[in-house]
């Protein structure tokens, strides 16, 4: 795959938490599937694509390979 964004945000597929959850779209929708995101114990089958939540990947070296959001973020939740 060849990202042609033009500043190489790696987005990947937006997903809802299928389990215990409605539309997706509600505070609270979005907070499950933002937490079975982390949990190492969601399956994929858990969620349901396209979503409301849009993950995005940020690249190994952080701020210093890729000066973009997600890098300085990732960065700055490492350092707490």
């Amino acid at each position: 795959n060849v990202n042609t964004a033009l500043h190489e945000t790696a987005f990947t597929i937006s997903v809802d938490y299928k389990i215990d959850t409605t539309t997706g779209i509600s505070v609270y929708d979005r907070d499950k599937t933002i937490k079975a995101l982390i949990d190492k114990d969601t399956k994929p089958s858990d969620l349901g694509r396209p979503g409301h939540i849009f993950p995005l990947k940020a690249m190994k070296g952080g701020v210093l390979r890729r000066a973009g959001h997600t890098e300085a973020v990732v960065d700055l939740a490492k350092l707490c």
